[in-house]
């Protein structure tokens, strides 16, 4: 449950009508722990305040009388990580609050507001930055600061835009090799809401799921998730999607917002299995992860849907080191060479990992990752040579040629750029 901060919480106000002003340090007078240190009405002035006043919580209107609040909050948010922001709308629009979460806000309350609701989220955003500032490196006296940016655990997407390319025996198998051979403090995601398998997967019992998150949204600490989180015997923490496909609704992007971003105060990767879909709740995990590991086969409609998704990540200005794509079943022979998709869709694989389905379906008959119950075999190798990849590591060649410079001898050269055509 959330609990009373240590010190007072430092409130700037940031919003064009002195009404609200007024109001909202009403709410706020009768708080002990809350102090409004200032206000400001534009959205200029908004980052000179927080310079100067350096408070822990601004609640920043939507709309200002010289530009938008979410314009505003990007930027304080990229100058003062560890000052946390709240949104403050006329009314609910659910395209601003998915830019209001992309540009690092961390709530987002709707006028006209009730002192309890107020004041629960400026103490729920408080703890959140706090836990942040917690993972800073200590320093110690006469010792120069390694960093003065806090160290957040790392967002790994598992993508694919087509279903049965393999996505979550890959999530799952990374989430493994990042904690037993990059030596990470790893939580597994199971974002794929409607259908997830990761619980059959790893064979764990669903007892708690993400659900078990959403009813608790107003005291959400790092204990209640770690509480609900399973432990799988690998040693990583995994969180469960829900039981029945139709309890999937419950879930909103702005709790995968709030529950993804306190989980990187918690652990160094979180891995997030998804399905393909460009809805709102999709689009919110992409969005906030760092790398997105985009899992692909060589199939003709596999291929298309690439393609599709490379043009949307463009749309979307994904940078091109965020995405990680991924070859699966890399040596399956089916009349298509990698040259040519490679050429195709302008982009080179990063990973291949080789097709042994006799390890693969063994493991998930097993429940256990064939990361650690055939750590030898060519596909647990290539899962982890993707794992150092993520982490910045060399990955270890162990003899193996990669695939795409294997010649096949296929002859389907001219008719794969014809159907795209």
């Amino acid at each position: 449950m959330t609990q009373m901060p240590a010190r007072t919480i430092r409130v700037l106000i940031v919003d064009g009508d002195a009404t609200i002003h007024s109001t909202l340090q009403h709410m706020l007078r009768a708080e002990g722990d809350i102090d409004v240190v200032g206000g400001t009405f534009t959205g200029q002035d908004a980052v000179q305040k927080v310079e100067a006043l350096n408070p822990d919580v601004v609640l920043m209107a939507a709309e200002l009388p010289d530009t938008d609040g979410i314009s505003v909050t990007e930027a304080l948010v990229a100058q003062h990580p560890t000052c946390g922001v709240i949104l403050l709308a006329n009314h609910f629009d659910a395209e601003a609050l998915r830019r209001a979460m992309v540009a690092g806000a961390r709530d987002f309350l709707v006028k006209p507001l009730a002192a309890e609701e107020l004041v629960r989220a400026i103490r729920k955003v408080y703890e959140i930055e706090a836990a942040i500032r917690a993972r800073l490196a200590p320093v110690l006296p006469g010792q120069p600061a390694a960093s003065s940016e806090p160290r957040l655990g790392k967002i790994i997407a598992v993508y694919s835009p087509k279903g049965g390319a393999g996505r979550t025996t890959i999530a799952t198998n990374l989430a493994v090799a990042l904690h037993r051979h990059v030596g990470a403090k790893v939580a597994l995601v199971d974002g794929s809401l409607l259908f997830g398998d990761i619980a059959i997967v790893l064979n764990i019992p669903p007892k708690k799921t993400i659900i078990d998150l959403v009813s608790v949204t107003d005291h959400l600490d790092a204990d209640v998730v770690e509480s609900t989180m399973a432990r799988h015997q690998s040693g990583i923490h995994v969180l469960l999607a829900p039981v029945r496909p139709e309890m999937a609704e419950l879930v909103a992007p702005h709790h995968l917002k709030q529950i993804l971003t306190l989980m990187r105060t918690m652990y160094d990767y979180i891995v997030v299995d998804t399905w393909p879909s460009f809805q709102e709740l999709v689009l919110s995990i992409l969005d906030m992860a760092e790398r997105i590991v985009v899992v692909s086969t060589l199939e003709m409609h596999s291929v298309k849907n690439l393609r599709l998704f490379l043009e949307v990540a463009d749309a979307l200005h994904y940078p091109p080191e965020k995405l990680v794509l991924v070859l699966n079943r890399a040596d399956s022979s089916g009349g298509m060479r990698i040259q040519d998709v490679e050429a195709n869709v302008n982009r080179k694989f990063s990973a291949e990992i080789v097709n042994d389905w006799r390890v693969a379906t063994l493991a998930i008959n097993e429940g256990t990752p064939f990361v650690m119950s055939h750590p030898q075999s060519q596909i647990a190798q290539d899962i982890i040579a993707l794992a150092g990849l993520i982490a910045g590591k060399e990955p270890a060649q162990n003899g193996r040629v990669p695939v795409a410079q294997v010649d096949k001898k296929n002859k389907a050269v001219g008719w794969l750029g014809k159907v795209f055509k």
